[in-house]
C-alpha cells in the first residue's frame, strides 16, 4: 500500500498537482516508517516531489 501511495504522489507530481503529489508522498513516507520499509522511505524522502521543492 505504501508503494501505491508514492506512485499515486508521482502521478500527481506529473500532473502538475503539487499539493496532492505531497499529500500522497507523506502517507507513503509515513506507511513505510510504520513497517519499516526502507525502499518506500527512500522513495518517498527523495522522489521527484523533494528534488522539485529545491529548484
Amino acid at each position: 500500500m505504501a508503494k501505491t501511495y508514492g506512485n499515486l504522489g508521482h502521478i500527481h507530481f506529473t500532473r502538475g498537482d503539487l499539493g496532492e503529489a505531497e499529500k500522497f508522498q507523506q502517507k507513503a513516507l509515513d506507511l513505510g516508517k510504520k513497517i519499516g520499509d526502507k525502499e518506500v522511505i527512500i522513495f518517498a524522502s527523495s522522489g521527484s516531489l523533494g528534488r522539485r521543492k529545491t529548484r
